[in-house]
């Protein structure tokens, strides 16, 4: 084939592989903005429905209301993040976000289990009939107390490890 005949083929390929890198980009933005009306959306819808629903039910208790509604905003904030930093284009930020959820998460279902595992309760009942029981209680108990908070820690630590991590770009 002629050089001449070579040139719009080249031209053509050039612009099928343009035109896929342009596909990427779109479809990324629209996964960005998806993203961003979602969690939002969720964060403000559940705010507004906690809300209406501890409005509703206050019966004159504006303090305990308050207090709630302050908890609710505690709950909706991840989500308003989420969408900010999407908005933003800090997608590294995403990692410090996830480890807060996180280790609130850990912290609390550690406690949770300890309240599951009844483990304060066996060394009240026991502790009359097996007092060397107590040797035993103590160590268990400082586990029991601190150990959620190295857990939740941990957890907080590593994703913002994560998020300081280096990425190449390709």
């Amino acid at each position: 084939m002629r050089s001449s005949q070579l040139a719009p083929r080249r031209a053509l390929a050039a612009h099928l592989e343009s035109f896929g890198d342009g596909m990427k980009t779109q479809t990324k933005e629209i996964f960005r903005w998806i993203a961003i009306a979602a969690f939002g959306g969720f964060g403000v819808w559940a705010f507004i429905y906690g809300s209406y629903d501890v409005i509703t039910r206050a019966d004159g208790h504006w303090v305990g209301a308050l207090v709630t509604l302050g908890f609710l905003g505690l709950f909706a904030i991840p989500f308003y993040l989420v969408a900010y930093i999407c908005f933003r284009r800090q997608y590294r930020e995403l990692f410090r976000v996830l480890g807060v959820v996180a280790s609130i998460v850990v912290f609390s279902e550690l406690f949770a289990i300890q309240r599951q595992l009844h483990v304060f309760d066996y060394f009240d009942r026991h502790l009359r009939e097996m007092p060397w029981l107590c040797i035993l209680g103590i160590p268990v108990s400082l586990v029991c107390l601190f150990g959620p908070f190295y857990a939740a820690q941990w957890v907080l630590r590593f994703c913002i490890r994560l998020a300081q991590r280096r990425t190449d770009k390709a």
